[in-house]
């Protein structure tokens, strides 16, 4: 176990990284050490409804959050293998992913596509 420099107080839980937090935000589902280990000890989670989605971490998300393009789980769990977004007809999809972004982000000199794309060379002959 690694030996942190300052001890956190009695009402504090102690993180891997020697971050102090609340002991209240022990098992809440929020990283809020920043490496997950308020998250990963002696942590029993109740299970998602039937309406919801297990997040790898264990957070619990609606399923409408699954492959909407946002990553709702914070771990991107809800956005993995996720192959054809649906864009609705004011929006585009970015080709790298899938994601979908609305038109007025389209070479709006703001990159939104993890690639780029909404921002390449198509943006040049529009402008």
């Amino acid at each position: 176990m690694k030996t942190c420099p300052l001890p956190c107080s009695e009402e504090q839980f102690t993180c891997d990284n020697c971050r102090c937090i609340r002991k209240s935000w022990l098992c809440d589902r929020y990283n809020d050490c920043g490496d997950n280990s308020d998250e990963h000890k002696n942590c029993t989670y109740k299970q998602c409804s039937g309406l919801e989605f297990q997040c790898k971490n264990n957070v619990c998300v609606s399923q409408n959050a699954v492959c909407d393009g946002t990553d709702d789980c914070g771990d991107h769990s809800d956005e993995n293998g996720c192959d054809n977004y649906e864009c609705q007809a004011n929006e585009w999809a970015c080709p790298d992913t899938g994601k979908c972004i609305p038109l007025s982000k389209v070479c709006d000199k703001s990159q939104d596509c993890d690639n780029g794309s909404d921002e390449g060379d198509s943006c040049i002959s529009i402008q």
